[in-house]
């Protein structure tokens, strides 16, 4: 005769059951609430490769890591997230009144111009895209798809003083935010790193973008390009694994083409978030088909295939490599064929490493990988659209000083081609005031093509880190996202 006194597994079941509904709803609860704490950072560094396979076979994670990771008892104190939050303030207010020091507040952009004056010839039911609009430059016109018109209406309300000053709040903004989340996702966090390593790399980085030709001239333009490159930044770092990963990838896609990159590795390396802003990016360019449906159609079907409208593919501020080639004077058909066989080698080769990174990482070098060969791959990329190459080599530069499991002679070689970036990017104007620069033969050759040269460097720089990680130790990993001390 069974014990009565012993206990029956049926009455475990509901235990169990519960304690794994507590779970899952914990972990659903982290996963929301990950994005929102992602820059103050509440919760402990931990190693990012916690329960993965440096091989690339992924395995549940034991603890720590990701947003999935749990809050330990060692987690700041609430003094010290208000004093985070006061020094972000302070660097944000000092980083926004640097630009508009720079802009004035007085001054008009020619790209926020046409922005603006295009919003107003569609309020007025006119053609935004035609040319030589009133108050804009002769030949200039609104080249973005009819999702951008929606997204820079307010604008048109405005003085062209007004809106110049928007979107230079708004381009400062966006480097703030672009400082501050490279500069967490570097493994300057909460618990071992101390406050003085999170704000050098924060200050690092946000002198990198500042001083970079691409941010200078869309503070001088009015333009929305760091906006574009701080919605991609913050989908791969902030909102990766979550419920919302995948759609400031689509609006930035469907704001301006170029980013569509993006979503293809997504579908490659995270098919879930991929699906997701296809679906986004396809749902908001129907939504600009239904207010916009001449525009739209003519924008798909004319406009968008006509780069003249966007201006001379051979000037030397096309940083693409189609400008390389315009330049060479191939021809039409060969440079066009030349332009395919890059693009597909350049995106495959960073297909393999991103690769390898992809699991690993924060999703910074992931970021600059993409971003990088989008860049190099455009149709056109104009000079002041190249954010990710500064972004590039800040990151490459602070992986040179916080790495210390990389042989000093890689730290060195990077660490150099980082400072050289940024240096080049900050001083590459000067080369058009050079009396009697050259303009043909080698030495014309790289004056002329000197923006594409330095982000192929960074592309490649990028690459060789990446190339190492796969057959390196998770502690070289965790080096590389900066987890080892300054």
């Amino acid at each position: 005769m069974p014990d009565e006194s012993r206990p029956r597994p049926a009455r475990a079941r509901p235990a169990i059951a519960m304690d794994m509904t507590c779970r899952r709803s914990r972990s659903r609860s982290v996963r929301a609430s990950a994005s929102l704490t992602y820059i103050v950072g509440t919760w402990p560094r931990s190693s990012p490769t916690a329960g993965v396979d440096v091989s690339g076979k992924h395995e549940r994670a034991s603890r720590g890591g990701g947003v999935n990771a749990q809050p330990s008892g060692n987690a700041p104190r609430a003094g010290s997230r208000a004093w985070r939050i006061g020094v972000m303030v302070l660097f944000g207010s000092a980083l926004v009144a640097s630009c508009f020091k720079y802009t004035g507040l007085d001054s008009v952009g020619i790209d926020d111009s046409v922005y603006r004056t295009s919003i107003m010839e569609w309020w007025r039911g006119g053609d935004p895209y035609g040319l030589g609009l009133e108050g804009n430059l002769a030949g200039t016109s609104f080249t973005y798809p009819p999702v951008a018109l929606l997204l820079l209406a307010p604008l048109g309300a405005l003085s062209a003083v007004g809106a110049h000053n928007v979107m230079t709040l708004v381009t400062a903004t966006c480097i703030t935010a672009m400082s501050f989340i490279v500069g967490r996702a570097l493994g300057l966090r909460a618990g071992r790193t101390v406050w003085w390593q999170w704000l050098v790399a924060t200050v690092l980085v946000a002198g990198a973008l500042r001083s970079g030709n691409a941010v200078l001239s869309a503070l001088s333009l009015g333009q929305v390009s760091v906006f574009i490159a701080t919605l991609c930044l913050v989908d791969v770092l902030v909102l990766r694994r979550t419920a919302f990963s995948g759609i400031l990838i689509a609006i930035a896609a469907a704001t301006k083409v170029t980013p569509g990159l993006f979503i293809v590795f997504l579908l490659v390396f995270d098919r879930r978030a991929g699906i997701r802003s296809l679906v986004w990016a396809a749902a908001l360019t129907a939504i600009a088909g239904v207010v916009l449906p001449s525009e739209t159609w003519n924008y798909f079907t004319k406009y968008l295939w006509d780069t003249q409208r966007v201006g001379d593919a051979a000037a030397n501020a096309n940083v693409s490599v189609t400008g390389v080639l315009a330049r060479s004077d191939l021809g039409p058909a060969a440079e066009q064929w030349w332009w395919i066989a890059f693009s597909i080698a350049a995106v495959v080769l960073t297909g393999a490493a991103v690769r390898r990174v992809w699991a690993l990482d924060s999703g910074v070098w992931s970021a600059c990988l993409i971003g990088q060969v989008t860049c190099l791959v455009s149709p056109i990329t104009w000079s002041h659209h190249s954010t990710w190459f500064s972004l590039t080599g800040a990151v490459l530069m602070l992986w040179a000083i916080r790495s210390r499991t990389q042989g000093w002679f890689a730290r060195i070689g990077l660490g150099v081609l980082g400072v050289a970036i940024i240096v080049a990017l900050y001083k590459w104007a000067l080369i058009w005031s050079i009396p009697g620069a050259p303009v043909s033969g080698l030495h014309g050759f790289l004056v002329q093509n000197v923006l594409f040269l330095i982000g192929l460097s960074g592309l490649v720089g990028l690459g060789l880190v990446a190339w190492r990680t796969r057959s390196a130790a998770p502690e070289s990993i965790r080096a590389m996202n900066g987890g080892d001390g300054m």
